[in-house]
């Protein structure tokens, strides 16, 4: 009933199966979601997530250090500072302690950009942390 108006800069238009469905001529069934199964997934996959990891004493001040270096990188460059990292990379990080660019490469959360752009100053701030 939906189609993508691509001269339109993607917006959406209605087809012509659309019209009966507005006249109300015929009826639109959506299948439901099944949420219970889906939510069973998801906690299965996020119990292993540094995200939800309770950090130990170290790896918090670690973890507070990088937030607010992060936050005065993202006032300097007036962007939101989930735009430099989220918290979910920063908490690995502070679990990690990553030492080399080579060992950051493999904390979820840092590509080939953000490597290049703010790998060797998050390097030395883990350092500086101890």
């Amino acid at each position: 009933a939906l189609s993508v108006d691509a001269e339109g800069f993607g917006g959406l238009s209605l087809s012509d199966v659309a019209r009966p469905l507005l006249r109300g001529e015929q009826r639109l069934q959506l299948r439901l979601e099944n949420r219970e199964r889906r939510s069973s997934r998801k906690s299965k996959s996020s119990s292993t997530s540094v995200a939800t990891t309770s950090l130990d004493a170290a790896d918090t001040g670690l973890f507070e250090h990088l937030r607010q270096w992060r936050a005065e990188l993202a006032r300097e460059q007036n962007v939101p500072a989930y735009v430099i990292f989220h918290d979910a990379t920063l908490r690995a990080i502070a679990c990690r302690r990553p030492r080399s660019l080579s060992d950051l490469r493999t904390v979820a959360g840092v590509g080939e950009a953000k490597l290049a752009r703010y790998g060797e100053a998050l390097i030395e701030q883990v350092q500086a942390a101890g």
